[in-house]
């Protein structure tokens, strides 16, 4: 062959090579995120810096926090967009459990912990951080993209790689294709505070355990030059001696040694985040993080100005119809057994034939979500063989069949409390079915039930429960010569119910007929049936300021016949660093309902100074305002006024339940408030206008 033809030929390849978009030797500006936890919100600051200094990486690389801003990226958000994602979002709600309805009252409780029967073990947990909403969180964000690239990470709009790690050998495992949000979810998976994904018959772990700043990823995959942003590098000096200071700077240095391929990048980046945010420490407002982030991007971008942008490409179109459905066995000891099998073929059998349709898509999976049954719901739409029509490909995982949950916390009020469910999970034909067991007490009440719940995907999610119960609660009526301090209310019975749930906006409802056996140290005594009702909106692990908007009422007949009506709700806004919200809460039951409804003006609805159940009567209305800022420590310091009236004040001396008075009162909580995944650590003190001074301690979840 002459040399002119073998360089022509040589010339031929290499074109062919550029058009079919292979990476050997093609130079591609990249960027490497690395993970680091809350500290990983810098990363938006670097996105936007990078975007008005006209930088457009055509490759992205992340682990960790970096997968899901990196993913983003690459999905086509722009900075601005990214940003306006991740200020909105509240950081510390996205990893609070998921509240289960207990009890014959069918409230919402928030467990603190829950072991199955899922992790391979009689009991245990997967992951003590609760990782259903960012699971959500991430598919609606991520799978448009997703479906629209085929999963195929190199048709996005940036091509982007995902770093995780084998949990069992530690070995890197870099993801370029498949589902994109569970490819994002696996990077994250911090050892033992999320959960494990099974992918590609591997379990995989955060990608900091092999490699948390990946630039040896980009670099085989053309990128040059390489910017890389490190959040986790520690400062060059130790700026304390302290021993958590000295124990975190240690494991920051190993995962910085521990590096499989330690290269270096063309532009580093160190965001100068504040020292003292830990990588589990969610802020408040990101603000200031994202800013440090900017800022640093900037201050290294100005000092380099030799980098030039390259322009990425936009979303694919979207598949214009879905071919059929598959329920893929995820391969997991988590993975559904095949009774819930045919519940997730029925709520996805309209959407995965047919137009495609992502809103109708995702609209299952925040169902599926709001039933409490799964922790992972990931839709994928995928090529499949024989089928001109690509397929919606949905994975799942699911609690397992038997699981305990349940929370214990302490004030000094009521002294220490706890509540426990135990569940069985199962299923009639393609509807899920439990049955619990359940319990809790604190000082002054204590119930048990047990219970049935028959889930469909009607009006969001919903169920059908029944179910029979016992309850004992200590009614304080304050003691005089005549009467005692305090009575006792039983109450024995059964109920059938209906109940939904919708997760956008969150709201909780239920109709439920009661049937019950009342017995009274004091006051109406005997049978009583009737329909009641609640609809309320889920409240936050932690309610700094405002009150859940909740309205709800009951009327019984019977030997004990009576109506019970209350409501309360709550404007919130912001002014400058303060925190505010305006209060209204009313109550009123009529005159033969039992003195365990009466409404109180104690406890965290009612007048501050006052112990639970305290100061009752025929009705309640109480208004108020609650202020609330950062103070030392990370902590939040809080300003709750209240006051209101109590109408037909109860008057058990006189030997009736209800009197013709009515009384006026105020009073004022000043309280510290530390918020932690197991619900608020509270340190304060409140008084009345009645003179009443109390200290103040609250530990865990209010119930």
């Amino acid at each position: 062959m002459s040399p002119i033809r073998f360089r022509t030929l040589i010339l031929v390849l290499v074109l062919v090579l550029s058009a079919a978009d292979i990476s050997l030797g093609r130079a591609e500006e990249a960027l490497v995120l690395s993970g680091g936890g809350s500290r990983g919100l810098a990363h938006v600051g670097v996105v936007l810096g990078l975007e008005q200094r006209g930088h457009d990486p055509g490759i992205v690389v992340g682990t960790s926090m970096g997968a899901i801003v990196g993913g983003l990226y690459a999905a086509g958000y722009d900075a601005g967009a990214i940003d306006s994602i991740v200020e909105i979002e509240d950081w510390r709600a996205i990893f609070t459990p998921f509240p289960f309805e207990v009890g014959p009252s069918r409230s919402l409780r928030d467990p603190v912990l829950r072991l199955d029967t899922s992790g391979g073990t009689p009991f245990g947990s997967r992951g003590y951080i609760p990782d259903w909403r960012i699971n959500l969180r991430l598919t609606q964000l991520l799978f448009d993209a997703s479906a629209r690239a085929r999963g195929d990470f190199d048709r996005l709009p940036r091509r982007f790689r995902v770093v995780t790690a084998d949990a069992e050998s530690g070995e890197r495992v870099t993801l370029g294709s498949g589902d994109l949000a569970r490819s994002v979810r696996a990077s994250m998976a911090a050892a033992g505070f999320f959960a494990p994904i099974h992918l590609g018959g591997r379990l995989l772990t955060d990608g900091g355990v092999a490699d948390y700043l990946p630039v040896a990823e980009a670099r085989r995959l053309g990128g040059s030059p390489i910017i890389a942003s490190d959040v986790l590098h520690p400062p060059l000096r130790l700026q304390s001696t302290d021993a958590l200071s000295v124990a975190r700077r240690s494991i920051e240095l190993l995962t910085v040694r521990g590096r499989i391929e330690p290269i270096a990048p063309d532009v580093l980046i160190l965001p100068g985040v504040d020292a003292g945010l830990a990588p589990f420490v969610y802020p408040i407002d990101p603000a200031p993080v994202i800013r440090a982030g900017l800022n640093s991007t900037l201050a290294v971008l100005d000092a380099d100005s030799s980098l030039a942008p390259s322009p990425h490409r936009g979303l694919p179109p979207p598949p214009e119809s879905l071919g059929g459905l598959f329920i893929e066995d995820s391969g997991s000891s988590q993975a559904p057994r095949s009774e819930l099998n045919a519940f997730l073929a029925r709520a996805f059998r309209g959407a995965a034939r047919g137009p495609y349709h992502p809103d109708r898509i995702l609209d299952r999976v925040a169902r599926l979500y709001a039933t409490g049954l799964f922790d992972g719901i990931w839709p994928s739409v995928e090529d499949s063989a024989g089928l001109s029509a690509p397929i919606l490909k949905v994975r799942a995982e699911s609690r397992g069949p038997v699981s305990l949950s349940g929370a214990v916390g302490y004030d000094n009020d009521r002294g220490g409390r706890a509540w426990g469910s135990l569940r069985r999970l199962d299923a009639i034909g393609a509807k899920p079915v439990e049955v619990a067991l359940e319990g809790g007490a604190n000082g002054i009440d204590a119930w048990g039930s047990v219970s049935a719940r028959l889930t469909t995907l009607l009006l969001g999610a919903s169920a059908w429960t029944t179910g029979a119960h016992f309850s004992e609660k200590e009614v304080r009526l304050g003691g005089t010569a005549t009467a005692p301090g305090d009575v006792e209310v039983q109450r024995a019975g059964s109920w059938l119910g209906f109940e939904t749930r919708w997760l956008h906006p969150d709201i909780h409802s239920s109709l439920l007929i009661r049937a019950e056996q009342i017995h009274s140290d004091f006051g109406p005594d005997g049978g009583s049936y009737g329909p009641g009702f609640r609809v309320a909106g889920i409240a936050p692990l932690v309610q700094v300021v405002g009150v859940t908007p909740t309205l709800e009422g009951e009327a019984r007949f019977g030997d004990i016949e009576y109506r019970w009506l209350h409501g309360q709700a709550s404007l919130g806004s912001r002014l400058g660093p303060l925190v505010t919200a305006v209060v209204a809460d009313g109550a009123a039951v009529s005159r033969g309902a039992p003195i365990d409804l009466a409404p109180s003006m104690g406890g965290e609805s009612g007048v501050p100074g006052l112990r639970e159940g305290e100061r009752r009567g025929r009705a309640r209305l109480v208004t108020g305002v609650d202020l609330a800022t950062q103070a030392l420590f990370k902590a939040t310091l809080r300003v709750r006024a209240r006051a209101g009236v109590i109408a037909d004040e109860m008057r058990a001396e006189r030997g009736v339940p209800y009197s013709h008075e009515a009384l006026w009162l105020g009073g004022v909580r000043i309280s510290t408030l530390w918020w932690t995944p197991f619900g608020r650590i509270e340190v304060g003190g409140e008084g009345s206008t009645l003179g009443n001074r109390r200290f103040v301690v609250a530990l865990g979840t209010e119930f």
